[in-house]
Formats: structure tokens, sequence, C-alpha cells
């Protein structure tokens, strides 16, 4: 239950969805720059920063912001309607005593140009300052830090099911063999298997935050043992993830369960 516990604490800032394992590339366009200007130092700006309120530009779009170390950015932006969110990636550095961030692109496709944006940090909040894109623009728009030691990308990782654990106590094991997978590529696609079928969808993946979209699949009829159902509905239900001990745990409903899964080899 310790797990069940540190993975619903981390699930408060969800989007509104053995062997140690490599450490997953974070995925960006461009060279992170040297960091470290004054007052302000790498340690005292990383960290995974949220919009208050829906920004009023962009449709009433939710903003979250995750200054990794190394000077690798990445900016999740949800939009009001309940679409699948986008995540931008890219760099940031210290200039003049602003903190600049530039977007080089979307996970599947570079922008014609980098988005900059210039921030002042105040306390513990992030606020725009300048920026060549209207969307980011918004009078007054900031970001407060909920997270100074912002969980990795999964981006590039690969897992097998070790069992579903439900709040209630009950624990389905997955059996041996891989028969539930679960693929996560840099350009936001997702691929697994579910027993006998294949499954195939996007995902969105910012901080501790973790959302599917639609999952498409097989439907081949499975034995009567299988987790097929129990594994896809978990899926779609997904909204945080916990990296621990080499192993990926995945909250799923609310209060539901978490999907433990183990490094696929």
């Amino acid at each position: 239950m310790r797990r069940l516990f540190l993975i619903a604490t981390v699930a408060v800032f969800a989007i509104g969805g053995c062997a140690v394992a490599p450490r997953a590339a974070i995925d960006y366009v461009g060279d992170p720059t040297p960091i470290g200007v004054g007052a302000l130092t790498e340690d005292t700006v990383v960290g995974a920063y949220t919009s208050e309120f829906q920004v009023e530009t962009g449709a009433g779009d939710r903003i979250v912001l995750v200054l990794h170390d190394g000077g690798v950015a990445r900016m999740m932006t949800e939009p009001a309607d309940g679409a699948l969110p986008t995540v931008e990636v890219g760099v940031w550095r210290i200039e003049r005593m602003r903190i600049v961030v530039e977007l080089s692109g979307t996970r599947e496709e570079k922008h014609e140009s980098p988005v900059s944006i210039a921030f002042d940090l105040v306390d513990d909040t992030l606020i725009v300052i300048e920026s060549d894109a209207e969307r980011y623009a918004s009078p007054g728009l900031s970001l407060v830090l909920f997270n100074p030691d912002p969980t990795r990308s999964i981006a590039g990782t690969a897992w097998t099911l070790v069992a579903i654990e439900m709040m209630d106590g009950s624990v389905r094991q997955a059996g041996d063999g891989d028969r539930y997978t679960a693929e996560f590529a840099h350009d936001g696609s997702f691929a697994g298997r579910a027993d006998c079928n294949r499954i195939a969808g996007r995902y969105v993946d910012i901080d501790a935050q973790l959302r599917f979209g639609a999952l498409a699949s097989t439907r081949v009829a499975c034995a009567s043992d299988s987790l097929y159902d129990r594994y896809v509905r978990a899926l779609d239900d997904a909204h945080s993830f916990v990296l621990a001990d080499g192993e990926l745990f995945v909250a799923f409903g609310p209060d539901s369960g978490i999907l433990r899964l183990k490094p696929l080899e």
C-alpha cells in the first residue's frame, strides 16, 4: 500500500489521466546551454511549474513547464476542451538575469522557427515578460513551482506488466512471458501487447503526469483468464506514474489501483 500512497500523492497534479531500468533519454530538439548567472543557478530554477489559472489566449489552455537539469525544457499545453495535450520540447538558459526558454518543436515535428519565452523568477513563480508567440504573451501569465525535483520522461522506454494492484488489496499477476507490454516512443506514439491483442495510440507525459489518447486494439478473443480488458481499461484511465527501484508504477482511475511494470528485455 505504500506504493499506492506514493502514486496517489503525485496524482494531485495529474492531467485533467528487479533489474534497473535504463535511464530514459529526455526528448528535446536543440542543444542545452550552460546555466548559471549571478543569483540564478540551475539548482534554483530546475522544477515543474504550472499555470494557476487557464490561460485566456489559446481558448483557455493550461500550461505545465518542466525545466530539467542540463538545460532541457518540456512544455505541455492542455486544451480546455479536454483534447489530448501537446508537448513541446527545447532548451532553457539563464540570460541577463532572466530565464529564457526556446521551444524547437513538438514531439512530432519542428517549428518553422524556435518559440522563445523569457521569464522573471519571483520566489517560486515564473512570470512571462516577453514572448514571440502570442499564446504565451497573456498579460500576467505566471507559472507556479509545484515540484522542485521533476520526474524524467518515460519516452524511449519499454516495459512489461508484472501485476495489477488494486486499492482494495487484490492483486492480479500477469504471469510468465511478456503478455502485456507498454512501449513509449520519443515521438509520442505508444504501442504494446495486451495478451493476444496488439494495442496502439498516443501518450503524453510531463513530470509525473501521464495520459493516453484513444487506444486502438485488435479484437482477437483471448482466454477466459486474460487480463486484456483490465489492462486496457487501466491504460485508458491512467493519470500519473512513478519510477522507483527500476520499475514503473502507473496509477489509474479515481483511487482504483496501479499497474506495476518492469523493463522489457
